[in-house]
C-alpha cells in the first residue's frame, strides 16, 4: 500500500486521502518492522520489541513531520534509493497535519496484542 500510494496513487489521484495514506501505512507497519529488526539482535519478547518499535516510530515520525531540518535529512538519506528504484527523489516534507496518522502506531501495538492472545510467543 505504501509503495503503490507513493509511486502511483498520489500522482494519479492527488488529494487528502492519498496524502495521508502513506503516513498511516508507515505508522502501522514500521513498528512491526523495527520489532523484527530488534529480534535479530536481542532476546526481548515480542510485546517489548513492538513497544520499543512503536516508541522509535512515534519519535522519528514526529521529528520528521515537525522539523523541516529532520525532513530534509530524511530526504537526503532516502533519495539515492528512490532515484535508483523509481527514478525520482524522495519528496517528504514537514507537515504537522500528518501527525493524524500517529494513532496507527498504537493500532500496531494492539494488533500484536490481539494476535498473541492465548499464545506465548517470544
Amino acid at each position: 500500500v505504501f509503495l503503490a500510494n507513493n509511486v502511483w496513487l498520489k500522482s494519479s489521484y492527488p488529494g487528502w486521502l492519498t496524502g495521508k495514506l502513506s503516513d498511516i501505512t508507515f505508522c502501522f507497519f514500521f513498528p512491526l518492522y523495527v520489532s523484527a529488526l530488534i529480534s535479530l539482535v536481542s532476546g526481548m519478547g515480542m510485546r517489548e520489541r513492538v513497544r520499543l518499535g512503536a516508541l522509535i516510530t512515534a519519535l522519528m515520525f514526529s521529528a520528521v513531520k515537525l522539523s523541516p531540518v529532520c525532513s530534509e535529512n530524511l530526504n537526503r538519506l532516502i533519495s539515492p534509493m528512490a532515484m535508483f528504484m523509481f527514478d525520482r527523489n524522495s519528496i517528504n516534507s514537514a507537515d504537522v497535519t500528518d501527525l493524524i496518522a500517529l494513532p496507527f502506531v498504537l493500532a500496531a501495538m494492539y494488533f500484536v496484542q490481539w494476535r498473541l492472545v492465548g499464545r506465548e510467543v517470544k
